[in-house]
């Protein structure tokens, strides 16, 4: 009767425990599930919560880009600085290279550096002028965005001109002239024939520096036309950091 029993109990075992092998696989599985998905949750919220914080960077950046142009136009050096700081220090070029199709039509990391261009030599910082004309160019280059190397050009070209640096300016507004008749950019085009004039004019070509006539710059208005020759006083009159 007791090896009975026995072989019941043994039939018994062998019956249940492919069952229970089974069911103990799928609770397995199902915590890997269970912690697959609490990674995958985890990981989804901490890209939400990355890309948030980039698109807030992106837009901090541009409120600052606005405000930098604003206040050099409107004469507020101290302000204007400060804002191209805070845009050198957000600015990261693979992140931020894409603003240029949204705002403006030109990158804002070479702006803030164009800028400051301007806001270093009217400080009395022409050394430091010259770096960041040089800066502008360099990123404007790794870009290969046009619009934005255009406006590098010209606004060095104008350090160029206060510097009285003729044959400087000669050869980046030839560059820019250039650049600017290949991609059609019909504005910059005629910022360098303005500058280019003006070197050529200052190296004894006078009937050069004359613009009469030119269609360039009869037929093309703003932006670059009217910036050139509104911000940039005649040579006798510009006495900055001379």
């Amino acid at each position: 009767h007791a090896d009975h029993l026995a072989r019941e109990d043994e039939a018994a075992k062998l019956e249940v425990a492919p069952q229970l092998r089974a069911h103990v696989g799928l609770v397995r599985l199902e915590k890997r599930e269970a912690a697959l998905g609490t990674r995958l949750h985890e990981s989804f919220h901490a890209h939400l919560r990355g890309r948030r914080a980039d698109l807030l960077r992106a837009l901090l950046l541009e409120a600052h880009h606005a405000m930098w142009a604003t206040s050099f136009w409107l004469g507020e050096l101290s302000a204007a600085e400060r804002h191209i700081e805070s845009g050198i220090r957000l600015y990261d070029r693979e992140q931020h290279r894409s603003l240029a199709f949204l705002y403006g039509g030109h990158d804002p990391g070479v702006c803030c550096r164009y800028f400051s261009v301007w806001t270093h030599w009217l400080s009395g910082r022409p050394v430091q002028a010259g770096a960041a004309s040089q800066a502008a160019i360099v990123l404007a280059e790794q870009l290969a965005h046009p619009p934005s190397l255009a406006q590098a050009l010209t606004w060095t070209c104008g350090l160029l001109y206060f510097e009285r640096n003729g044959p400087a300016t000669g050869y980046l507004s030839r560059r820019l002239i250039d650049m600017a008749t290949e991609r059609e950019l019909p504005s910059w085009r005629v910022a360098g024939t303005i500058f280019e004039g003006w070197s050529r004019a200052e190296a004894g070509d006078g009937v050069a520096g004359n613009f009469g006539g030119n269609p360039d710059v009869e037929d093309v208005t703003p932006p670059a036309a009217e910036w050139t020759t509104t911000l940039l006083p005649s040579p006798v009159e510009s006495t900055v950091c001379s």
